[in-house]
C-alpha cells in the first residue's frame, strides 16, 4: 500500500537557533567583507567601535543604556603629512622639517622600508623535504640570521623621538638592534665597520636647517647611501606596505662605539711639536672626543663651541669664521680649525686668520701623504690648476666623483689615496675609506711639526 499524505500534515520543528539566523539582518561592518552575528555587533557598540558611526545598522542598540550619539568620538591614531619623495630624499640621506614633513610614523615607514630590504638580501629559508618518501622524516633548513643594524642619533632635540621609532620598527622587522646612542657620523660609520656584517641608520639633521631632521643609512662595509646609489630602490618603494618577515624579535642590544672609534685615531697624534690650536664646532660631541686625544698631547687645545646653524659655503665674512678668527689672534694660535656639525666636513684657517680653499687644503694633504701608487679623487673636474698640480707630483687624477657612497667604493677599488676636492670633505683610506674631521686635523698637526715655519708660508698659493 502507499502512503497516503494528508494535507494538514505538520512540518517537523525547527530549531530556534535557525529562525532566529534567518529573522536576523545580515550584520557587516564598514569596509570589511566578512558579516558578523548580532552578538558580534551589538559588542562593537558597546565598545564604541569606530566603524559603528558609519554603519546603516547603529540605531539597533537592543539593550544598550547609551546610545550611539552619546559616545564621544575615537581619538584616532595621528597621522604624517601627505609628501612627495622629493621632498624627503636628499643626496646623501632624508631629510625634512621635523612635524611638518618628518614625524616618528614617517620614520618608521621609512625604516619598514629599509629593514625590508636587508631581508630581501639574506631571505628567510623554510622546511623542506629530504625524500619524496612519506615515511622519511622532514629536517628543517637553517635560515639566515637577522639582520644586524648599528642605530645611532645626533645632538639635536628631535633625534631622541625619531630613534625610539626606529629601534622599535626594527625589531618589529626582526632585525637584531646596536643602539650606540649619541653619535658623530665618523664614530657611527666607524661602529657599522667594526661590527663586521652591519649596516645602519643615524637619525641627524646635519647639512639641513635647524628646524630639520632626517635619517642617514648605511649598508654593509660602512658604505653610505647616496641618490642616485643605494637610495634609489628606497625612494622607488619606500611607501609600499612591508610584512613581517618573522614573529620572533630579536633582543636590542647597546654599544659603546667611541671606544673602539677613539681607539682608532690614536696612531695618528703621534711626534707633534707643542701647538696651539684654535678648534671651533657646534658639535659637542666632537669637541668632547677632542678633549680626550689632547689631554696626553703636548699642544695646546683652545676650543669655540659655536650656535648650531647650516652654512652651504664658508667664507671669510661668515660669522662662525670670525668668531674662530677672534680667537686666533687672541689665543696666539698657531691655526684654527672649524668642524661642522656632521663632523666630516672642516676648514682650515692660518695662523693668521686667512681661510684656506678646499682646493688648497688638498693639495696639501696630497703632498703630505705622496703615494704615487695611489690615485687622488677629486668631486669635480673644473679646477684645472689643481689637477694639473696633483698630476705635476706623479699623481693619478680621477674627477666627478661626488656622491658619499661613489668616493667609498672608489676608494676601496682604487686604493686610493686622498678624496678632496671644493666641498670640504677629504676621505682616506683608514681601515676603511672615511671622511673625518679629525683626521685631517690630524694630518694638519703632523705637517706644521714636520717643519718648523708657520702654516701661512706653507701655502701653495691661490687654486681658484
Amino acid at each position: 500500500m502507499t502512503e497516503r499524505t494528508s494535507p494538514f500534515q505538520i512540518e517537523p520543528a525547527r530549531p530556534l537557533a535557525a529562525l532566529s539566523a534567518e529573522s536576523a539582518p545580515a550584520y557587516c561592518c564598514p569596509g570589511e567583507t566578512e558579516s558578523i552575528s548580532r552578538a558580534v555587533h551589538l559588542s562593537r557598540l558597546a565598545a564604541f567601535y569606530p566603524k559603528c558611526r558609519e554603519c546603516p545598522h547603529n540605531t539597533d542598540t537592543g539593550s544598550l543604556a547609551v546610545q550611539l550619539k552619546t559616545v564621544k568620538p575615537a581619538r584616532s591614531k595621528p597621522t604624517a603629512p601627505a609628501v612627495e619623495p622629493g621632498e624627503l630624499f636628499r643626496e646623501e640621506g632624508i631629510r625634512g622639517v621635523y612635524l611638518n614633513v618628518i614625524t616618528r610614523t614617517r620614520a618608521e615607514q621609512l625604516t619598514a622600508a629599509f629593514a625590508r630590504m636587508l631581508w630581501r638580501e639574506s631571505p628567510l629559508i623554510g622546511r623542506r623535504d629530504i625524500s619524496p618518501d612519506t615515511r622519511v622524516k622532514t629536517r628543517p633548513v637553517s635560515s639566515a640570521p637577522a639582520p644586524k643594524v648599528v642605530v645611532g642619533y645626533d645632538q639635536r632635540p628631535a633625534s631622541p623621538d625619531l630613534v625610539m621609532g626606529v629601534c622599535s620598527r626594527l625589531r618589529l622587522m626582526g632585525c637584531e638592534v646596536i643602539n650606540i646612542g649619541l653619535s658623530t657620523k665618523p664614530c657611527f660609520l666607524h661602529t657599522v665597520h667594526h661590527l663586521e656584517g652591519a649596516t645602519g641608520i643615524l637619525v641627524t639633521g646635519a647639512n639641513s636647517a635647524t628646524s630639520s631632521i632626517g635619517l642617514d643609512f648605511v649598508g654593509k662595509g660602512a658604505v653610505p647611501w647616496s641618490l642616485p646609489g643605494s637610495l634609489s630602490p628606497l625612494k622607488a618603494n619606500w611607501q609600499e606596505t612591508a610584512s613581517r618577515p618573522r614573529r620572533q624579535s630579536p633582543p636590542q642590544r647597546t654599544f659603546q662605539g667611541f671606544v673602539p672609534y677613539e681607539a682608532s685615531l690614536w696612531k695618528h697624534f703621534h711626534a707633534l711639536r707643542p701647538l696651539t690650536v684654535a678648534i671651533a664646532s657646534p658639535s659637542r660631541l666632537v669637541l668632547r672626543t677632542l678633549d680626550r686625544l689632547f689631554a696626553e698631547l703636548p699642544c695646546n687645545l683652545k676650543q669655540t663651541t659655536l650656535p648650531l646653524r647650516h652654512v652651504a659655503q664658508r667664507t671669510g665674512d661668515d660669522l662662525d669664521i670670525r668668531e674662530l678668527q677672534k680667537t686666533i689672534a687672541t689665543e696666539s694660535a698657531d691655526f684654527g680649525f672649524l668642524i661642522e656639525e656632521d663632523g666630516m666636513r672642516c676648514q682650515l684657517l692660518d695662523e693668521q686668520g686667512g681661510l684656506l680653499s678646499s682646493e688648497e687644503l688638498t693639495l696639501m694633504l696630497a703632498e703630505l701623504l705622496l703615494d704615487v701608487r695611489r690615485p687622488v679623487l677629486l668631486n669635480n673636474a673644473n679646477n684645472e690648476t689643481l689637477i694639473a698640480t696633483l698630476r705635476m707630483l706623479g699623481l693619478t687624477v680621477m674627477t666627478n666623483v661626488q656622491t658619499h657612497e661613489l668616493t667609498s667604493q672608489q676608494m676601496s677599488a682604487n686604493n686610493a689615496l686622498l678624496a678632496g676636492g671644493d666641498q670640504g670633505y677629504y676621505w682616506y683610506n683608514n681601515l676603511f675609506p672615511t671622511a673625518d674631521a679629525i683626521l685631517t686635523l690630524a694630518h694638519v698637526l703632523q705637517m706644521l711639526s714636520r717643519q718648523v715655519k708657520p702654516l701661512s708660508a706653507q701655502r701653495p698659493g691661490s687654486l681658484t
